[in-house]
């Protein structure tokens, strides 16, 4: 690949900040399902 002065693909980017909002929505789900489950008790 040319090094050019181009920014990289927003594909890179979108992972990059998709991978922790995706790991953080996962860990509030299960945060809140386990509240759930615990407070039907």
């Amino acid at each position: 690949m040319p090094s050019t002065g181009e920014p990289p693909t927003p594909e890179p980017v979108m992972s990059r900040y998709v991978a922790p909002l995706g790991f953080t929505l996962a860990a509030v789900w299960v945060a809140v399902l386990f509240v759930l489950a615990s407070g039907t008790h």
